[in-house]
């Protein structure tokens, strides 16, 4: 018999999975060291520290999968497989998220979130203290799931949010899904706060993420990606606006503020006109080149697609369509899309008229 050291092959992948020791679900194919095709029904042996050892045995397709929880990472663990083939160990998509509350060199510990009370429904999770009372807020968070795939065709991903007491200040946590961390205090008035904002762009980024910056799933990045934040951050700033405006006006109000001074911030500096390629997204191993301070990226592209969506109505959900379907290779391939709606794409904002924007925008929610 041939043997993996599961918790060794799995730091290999991510090597800071065991000091979170998460809960997750491994899967693993077993394929033939001969033919190179996976093995159907192949059979092997589960031992994970002084647990009682499983036989497990491959479906059609080659597959197993086993879980790992908190207790078995442990002890030895060691899967043992037939000497004529091989195992390929495959990690499920994990999410890393820390939170300190006074600066970078804070000391954090893991948080263990299989000790936390959890709401769960529909792909939507709210880990939370046992004195919050979440429920309105995971029907929040449905209700939020349902615009996006609804009105907006954005297939929302799996997502959730974690409140933290004030004993959880310094925290890294490990999880299968995208979490935003709230303070319990914040979450108190969460839809008048930055917060539900906060929770609404994250949530529409990450579910665009994929087809925004990497070619047909792969792990290769968009050539000029960093260039694309106008459409990235800028999609999820506008929509959230919508969306917001229905379940969050606190929030938006909160927002539009921040826009206000920003753009005021802009003038100061003696900035009339904004390019839009300015707002850039880090891309490993390219150097990010920008005059300005990232913040001013934000309502600098909500201008962008808001005029868009004023002259073209239905223009973003049409190019999110056709960005999902055409899967473009290039920035150029970007425009050509958004040209191809509106004719020639301007990419410098004019600051007065941003400033115009949002003070109308703010009478509107008087």
């Amino acid at each position: 018999m041939e043997e993996i050291d599961i918790i060794a092959r799995l730091e290999e992948q991510k090597p800071s999975i065991k000091l979170h020791k998460p809960t997750i679900t491994v899967t693993c194919q077993v394929i033939s060291s001969i033919t190179g095709s996976p093995m159907q029904s192949a059979q092997l042996t589960l031992a994970i520290g002084s647990t009682p050892q499983q036989i497990l045995t491959a479906d059609e397709q080659g597959y197993i999968k086993f879980t790992m929880t908190r207790e078995l990472w442990e002890g030895p663990s060691k899967l043992l497989f037939p000497e004529n083939c091989t195992a390929q160990l495959h990690l499920p998509e994990i999410f890393t998220v820390t939170r300190r509350s006074n600066g970078p060199n804070d000391a954090v510990s893991p948080l263990d979130l299989q000790h936390e009370e959890c709401l769960a429904e529909r792909g939507v999770k709210i880990y939370h203290p046992p004195v919050v009372r979440a429920h309105s807020y995971l029907s929040w968070l449905l209700q939020i799931k349902e615009e996006l795939e609804a009105t907006w065709g954005i297939p929302a991903t799996p997502f959730g949010i974690i409140i933290l007491s004030k004993e959880q200040r310094n925290v890294s946590i490990m999880a299968e899904l995208p979490i935003v961390p709230i303070e319990a205090e914040a979450f108190q008035d969460f839809l008048n706060t930055k917060w539900a904002w906060i929770v609404i762009h994250e949530w529409i980024e990450i579910s665009l993420a994929p087809k925004l910056f990497y070619i047909g799933g792969s792990e290769k990045p968009l050539e000029l990606a960093s260039h694309l934040r106008f459409i990235s951050d800028g999609l999820a700033e506008f929509i959230t606006y919508r969306i917001a405006l229905r379940h969050a006006s606190g929030a938006t109000r909160y927002r539009l503020e921040n826009y206000s001074l920003w753009i005021d911030e802009l003038f100061q500096k003696g900035i009339n006109q904004y390019e839009l390629t300015w707002f850039q997204s880090v891309v490993e191993g390219k150097e990010v080149v920008s005059p300005l301070e990232e913040k001013y990226g934000y309502p600098i592209s909500f201008q962008f697609w808001h005029d868009l969506e004023q002259k073209n109505p239905g223009i973003v959900k049409r190019f999110i369509a056709c960005f999902m379907e055409e899967q473009p290779q290039s920035f150029n391939d970007v425009l050509k899309i958004l040209e191809r709606e509106t004719g020639p794409v301007k990419l410098q904002i004019d600051i007065q008229r941003a400033k115009q924007t949002f003070e109308q925008l703010k009478q509107e929610l008087s």
